[in-house]
């Protein structure tokens, strides 16, 4: 009786396993979601978001109480919260960017607070656009 020549192939990949040993293990190895940093400006955004929640729901009267359960000025917290007024979807962008998406962790509250005067969302994005372009220009040097 002649022997057959079998080829078996089996996909592995090293994982780490207790106290930093490594193990081998069946299938192909999963791939982690990417980690993103939220500019800071993202992080703002949600955070109003957040903090207006925390009003309609009742867990605090005012900005004046918001204020003294986070520990901060109220005048922050009306900073915060004007980014509510945005259109939205300058908020939407605000909230999904992250830093490396083009220059924007170089926009900073100061230069979005003057929008947020701006009672016409139409005109809101104009100037939003202007923003935008001039810290991409900025960001490109």
């Amino acid at each position: 009786m002649a022997l057959k020549e079998v080829n078996l192939s089996i996909q592995t990949h090293f994982k780490k396993g207790r106290r930093g040993r490594l193990l081998l293990a069946k299938g192909c190895k999963k791939n982690k979601p990417e980690i993103t940093q939220v500019s800071r400006i993202g992080k703002l955004m949600a955070l109003a978001i957040k903090y207006e929640n925390l009003l309609r729901r009742g867990v605090v009267q005012d900005y004046a109480g918001l204020a003294r359960r986070l520990g901060v000025d109220r005048s922050l917290i009306t900073r915060v919260m004007n980014l509510r007024l945005l259109a939205p979807d300058i908020q939407e962008q605000l909230v999904g960017v992250n830093k490396s998406a083009a220059g924007l962790d170089m926009i900073h509250l100061k230069e979005v607070i003057p929008i947020t005067h701006v009672l016409h969302w139409d005109s809101q994005r104009i100037m939003w656009q202007k923003l935008q372009t001039r810290v991409h220009r900025v960001s490109e040097d």
